[in-house]
């Protein structure tokens, strides 16, 4: 074990302790090996007297031998042969190669590979974010089936939409490159087959965006779906005429004119949002949780990745802040009512149980779109983990509740700044009375290094409002909300 520092890593490790300690054949050693790396715990402890007894036999106490069995049973579980070890250690490289100098592409390689796995998708487009790669909406002058990366830019695949086939996509961009580009909806209702192109894929196309290069108001679009449809079905039925016609007969009447659509306010944000993902399964564009970011990282102990997740203990305490994205009422055998919650945030989506006595007291809250701070008990199980619910509060009251735990953290370089924003910063302050203790960082020439102020005369209410103001004064990354020590 000297080359891994006495730790069983490989799989030959384990068959070569089961030898030179437990005495066993390199066939008994490799049976040994493949009942550990596939748990089959009756073979395992068939073999655990045999391996003891082995030990004693080569001058191994009792004690020693099981203990390094039950080392060997724990290291087997997820050991590798060296070969296996080697060669994903190349892929790791390749990959971490290419994250780093080609994330761009990187991300939608990534992407275009778990094209049918909507969780991942949008999971892997929050990594985009994380890395500061922009995630463009399909356009539908431009998108293919798959994830495109250009200029360092992602373009999201046609083919992770829900309700567009691959018979769709094909006629798309093939009609695009034979014949040009779209000019606008009419004229691609007029060119796609109706057949391939139902009334659900082109609903799923306009709430993912891929017309919004030709009109941007996608409830006026989607309002006039039927009106779109029907033109193309003349256009094409006209087209189909005009070709019989070709070789004699009259044409017979004027060819149909694009009709307009009728005026519909445009969708807001979040409305957009919640359309996007009805239609393609999250949200695209943007999430409804970005402006709540800072108290995310404020009061949420974990988050509902699958990475944070799988660290949670059975039964361990989680608190989070999620949008509620579905409602399931019911009652339990008593006849009380009870809801189970489907939540997402900015990673990942949980279902959570709320049982009669937290419905009873948090029953106003329990409504699809709200944005919430969740806390209550992670329970493991074998159809899915969830969460019972023990507390759930508006995410707009926690800075007001936490208050007296928080510090606003503000630098200042006394080079670029001037009375005036001094005096802005100031009313800020002073207008937004509250409970938070205001620390400030000064960055001067003058001093030998930065300088660290209480500033005993502001105490304030952190509210968005403040936050947004002093942002604006002194720059994003001069203002910072922290928890209090």
């Amino acid at each position: 074990l000297e080359p891994t520092f006495g730790i069983m890593i490989y799989q030959e490790q384990i068959m070569n302790v089961a030898q030179k300690m437990g005495g066993y054949t390199l066939g008994g050693a490799d049976l040994l090996r493949r009942a550990m790396g596939k748990k089959k715990h009756e073979v395992m402890e068939a073999e655990k007297p045999k391996f003891i007894e082995g030990a004693q036999a080569q001058g191994v106490d009792e004690k020693t031998a099981i203990s390094v069995f039950e080392k060997m049973q724990m290291f087997a579980s997820y050991g590798f042969n060296k070969s296996h070890s080697a060669a994903y250690s190349v892929v790791a490289y390749h990959t971490m190669y290419f994250k780093a100098n080609y994330p761009a592409e990187y991300m939608a390689a990534v992407m275009s590979h778990n094209m049918s796995d909507i969780k991942k998708i949008a999971s892997f487009i929050e990594e985009c974010h994380r890395l500061g790669i922009e995630v463009d909406p399909p356009n539908i002058n431009t998108a293919r089936g798959k994830f495109v990366a250009k200029d360092g830019r992602v373009q999201y695949g046609m083919s992770a939409i829900k309700g567009v086939g691959s018979s769709a996509i094909k006629q798309i961009v093939e009609e695009r490159e034979s014949k040009g580009l779209f000019k606008s909806i009419f004229d691609f209702a007029a060119r796609i087959d109706s057949r391939v192109c139902n009334r659900r894929t082109l609903e799923s196309l306009i709430a993912a965006g891929a017309f919004d290069e030709l009109n941007d108001n996608r409830a006026e679009l989607m309002m006039g779906v039927e009106d779109i449809l029907q033109y193309g079905a003349r256009k094409q039925e006209e087209e189909r005429l005009s070709q019989v016609n070709m070789f004699g007969g009259d044409a017979g009447g004027a060819m149909s004119q694009e009709p307009k659509l009728k005026p519909v306010p445009k969708w807001s944000s979040i409305e957009r949002l919640n359309n996007e993902r009805e239609l393609i399964g999250f949200y695209l564009s943007g999430h409804p949780l970005t402006k709540y970011e800072e108290d995310i990282k404020l009061f949420g102990s974990q988050n509902l990745s699958d990475e944070c997740m799988n660290r949670l203990q059975h039964e361990s305490t989680i608190r989070f802040i999620a949008i509620i994205t579905s409602k399931r009422q019911t009652t339990d055998k008593k006849g009380r009512p009870i809801a189970f919650l489907q939540v997402e945030d900015l990673h990942s989506s949980m279902e959570l149980a709320v049982f009669s006595k937290q419905f009873d007291q948090f029953s106003a809250l329990l409504e699809v779109d709200n944005v919430v701070f969740i806390s209550g008990k992670f329970v493991k199980r074998e159809r899915g983990d969830s969460v019972i619910v023990n507390n759930i509060e508006r995410v707009e009251n926690l800075r007001e509740k936490h208050q007296d735990n928080l510090n606003l953290k503000l630098q200042i370089d006394t080079a670029t700044i001037d009375n005036e924003v001094l005096d802005r910063m100031e009313t800020l302050l002073t207008t937004n009375r509250g409970s938070t203790m205001v620390k400030m960082l000064v960055h001067s020439k003058e001093a030998n290094g930065p300088i660290r102020m209480n500033m005993r005369n502001f105490v304030v209410d952190p509210n968005p409002e403040l936050m947004k103001g002093l942002r604006e004064v002194l720059g994003e990354e001069s203002v910072e909300l922290v928890k209090g020590s």
